[in-house]
């Protein structure tokens, strides 16, 4: 795609000159201007974007607060296979030694003989995605043969070694609601065998797991479902119960058995999700990293767990800022339907958008697989906000209703007026896009930007949706020079 544009030189102090000019609103578009000094007008223009699919193969999957686990498939996006990586460590409760002392009403007594009793994982179920309103997931957990490094980055592909196995459980429920699933909280515990218990307790009293943690990876089989774990909630944890003879010291004596427990739990940083993709019987087949495909007339799809974006395309605006040089854009809607037929998935929840600029139907990006915010802000779309002030803020966008009707509209909408001002004030044609600086934040420069990669914010959520391609729409109110 090229947007080589004309170059123009766009004089704020010309804008601002007739901007003075403005002595009111009337009705949601007109200036009411005394007849001698009408020399502005207010007009609007509403743009259908044209959106098309492309695949990102990089996909950072750490530094999340959640792992997934699960297999699914679809006839679009294809297969999707997650396997959850995840270390823990000591956090609280008894701490086990060859001799442990032990203060009871004052009196020291001793704890001896240590063995084990259970141990139970609980985990917190965050997300589900199902092709079906039931769901029966086996899931098997291993012990890790490698460590998880928190200075490291770990991309969808990545794998650990797998040792023994060390548990089995199933997660059932029925009569999944997906749209009101994460309100609730559901906790599934699984008991782990007595050799790894055996294993922990013996770190403890070497207190080894309180100086590096241990892992373990969690694979799935069973339904056709991903579910998601959150790792940083109070219920998500190990409970190490151990079994041990309690001694008075004083007279040597025997005086009961006793239970006692440890708390371990998972770490804040090392944990990722490693995915496996297929797409050998999908219309993606064959899909390189970075390339576009359109693989439907009517809609687009959006899932970032299989690697599918939508990419929005500017070439309309870029050929309307041509004909129109000089104006003040007083507000900008973008706004995106979807689908109102919830059948292929929920939609994201929020979403940004990321610069990015096409070549040979490929796009560059310049953010190695990051999912939070890059090092760079500026390949960002930024919100008013930013351009007001120092402070990086990008352009959310919320899934919410957008039209209270029958049928209810839903999708995301957002008012980024400052943006579009931006990107309508710094085209060049010294180079294929535009050319574009926020002063107020960073003094980057981002060239070649000619199209808006949407992307899911922050988290990596099991969800998916589509798109309708005639729903992607630029709303232009602004203030020209009369003619």
């Amino acid at each position: 795609m090229n947007l080589l544009a004309k170059k123009r030189e766009v004089s704020w102090l010309l804008i601002a000159s007739f901007v003075l000019l403005v002595w009111g609103c009337k009705e949601d578009l007109g200036i009411e201007l005394p007849p001698d000094v009408q020399r502005t007008e207010v007009r609007v223009e509403e743009f259908v974007l044209p959106v098309t699919n492309v695949y990102l193969d990089s996909l950072r999957t750490d530094k999340l607060t959640f792992i997934n686990t699960g297999t699914y498939s679809d006839p679009i996006i294809g297969t999707v296979e997650c396997t959850g990586y995840a270390e823990f460590k000591y956090s609280s409760g008894f701490v086990p030694a060859e001799n442990t002392w032990i203060r009871r009403s004052g009196k020291s007594d001793s704890l001896t003989n240590l063995q084990f009793e259970s141990l139970i994982l609980n985990l917190e179920v965050e997300e589900i995605l199902s092709s079906q309103f039931s769901v029966n997931q086996n899931l098997t957990f291993w012990e890790l043969q490698d460590s998880i490094f928190s200075e490291g980055i770990y991309l969808r592909n990545r794998t650990i070694p797998k040792g023994n196995e060390i548990g089995q459980g199933v997660i059932s429920i029925a009569n999944l609601n997906p749209i009101d699933f994460d309100k609730d909280t559901i906790v599934y515990s699984f008991s782990l065998s007595e050799a790894y218990g055996s294993y922990l307790i013996e770190e403890l009293i070497d207190k080894k797991i309180s100086a590096r943690p241990l892992g373990i990876a969690i694979t799935s089989v069973g339904s056709n479902s991903l579910i998601s774990f959150d790792l940083t909630n109070d219920t998500t944890e190990l409970i190490l119960t151990m079994r041990g003879q309690l001694y008075d010291t004083l007279n040597g004596s025997f005086l009961r058995d006793t239970l006692v427990n440890s708390t371990l739990r998972f770490t804040s940083s090392n944990h990722f999700t490693g995915i496996n993709r297929d797409r050998s019987a999908s219309p993606f087949v064959g899909i390189q990293d970075k390339e576009s495909r359109d693989i439907d007339p009517n809609y687009v799809y959006f899932s970032p767990m299989a690697g599918i974006y939508p990419k929005i395309e500017l070439d309309q605006f870029v050929e309307f800022s041509e004909i129109e040089p000089i104006l003040i854009v007083n507000r900008a809607i973008l706004s995106i339907i979807l689908d109102d037929d919830l059948e292929f998935g929920m939609p994201i929840d929020q979403i940004m958008y990321y610069l990015t600029q096409d070549d040979e139907n490929k796009i560059k990006v310049n953010w190695p697989g990051i999912l939070k915010f890059p090092d760079k802000f500026s390949v960002l779309m930024q919100s008013d906000a930013s351009f007001n002030r120092q402070q990086q803020l990008p352009e959310f966008h919320f899934y919410d209703t957008l039209v209270k009707s029958e049928p209810v509209v839903v999708g995301y909408s957002g008012q980024p007026t400052l943006f579009w001002q931006y990107f309508h004030d710094n085209i060049r044609d010294d180079f294929d896009g535009i050319k574009l600086e926020n002063r107020y934040i960073s003094q980057q420069w981002i060239y070649g930007f000619s199209d808006l990669l949407i992307k899911n914010a922050e988290k990596l959520p099991t969800n998916r949706h589509r798109i309708k391609k005639d729903q992607v729409k630029l709303k232009i109110y602004y203030t020209r020079p009369r003619e």
